[in-house]
């Protein structure tokens, strides 16, 4: 560098620079002039960064919302919602529908935890036609027709109207309390069942 007079500025810059570093210190609390006199101090600070990194990861991964859930076994074999109207029709015990999709965080917790619970899944299987409707790609004409929106959606059903809805994720105790209310609904129809 060279100034307007043609002088060099060069010693006047690394004057200047070798002050200025002289009081800095780095994450370690060594000056700056150390920080070349130990590389494995920066290589530890990485190592640390990503064993964190990776525990806060593996944590996320852990916790009971990570990831996809599988269908519950309460909902096999599948039936599609106008199998399980004509079996309602046929029993004249309601339908029981599950709006739900892939990449929703709360239809996982769902499906993990209430629906797994035995008591839910026994009350379910003695009292309803448990039907599941996948909306994890796109809408369907059954997830219409129950007015799902908001995920998870959970409908009672008889004669092809929808008695009794709630969404969310519910516990177990919630769902079994809804699910009687909506049998209890269902019993009260018009037709006297």
């Amino acid at each position: 560098m060279i100034d307007r007079s043609g002088q060099s500025l060069k010693p006047i810059a690394e004057a200047f620079f070798r002050t200025q570093s002289k009081g800095r210190m780095n994450m370690l609390g060594q000056s700056s002039s150390a920080q070349g006199q130990d590389p494995s101090a920066a290589a530890r600070w990485i190592i640390i960064a990503c064993v964190v990194l990776l525990g806060v990861g593996v944590l996320m991964r852990s916790s009971g919302n990570a990831g996809k859930a599988s269908v519950p076994a309460l909902f096999e074999p599948r039936v599609t919602l106008a199998e399980a109207e004509v079996k309602s029709a046929e029993t004249g015990r309601p339908v029981f529908a599950l709006v739900t999709a892939d990449w929703c965080p709360p239809c996982q917790s769902l499906k993990r935890n209430a629906l797994a619970d035995p008591e839910v899944v026994a009350w379910i299987r003695s009292n309803a036609h448990p039907v599941y409707i996948d909306v994890s790609t796109s809408s369907t004409p059954e997830a219409d027709r129950i007015e799902a929106k908001f995920l998870p959606t959970l409908a009672m059903m008889r004669d092809g109207k929808v008695i009794a809805r709630t969404t969310g994720a519910l516990d177990s105790k919630s769902l079994l309390q809804f699910l009687a209310a909506g049998s209890a609904a269902s019993q009260a129809t018009p037709e006297g069942r």
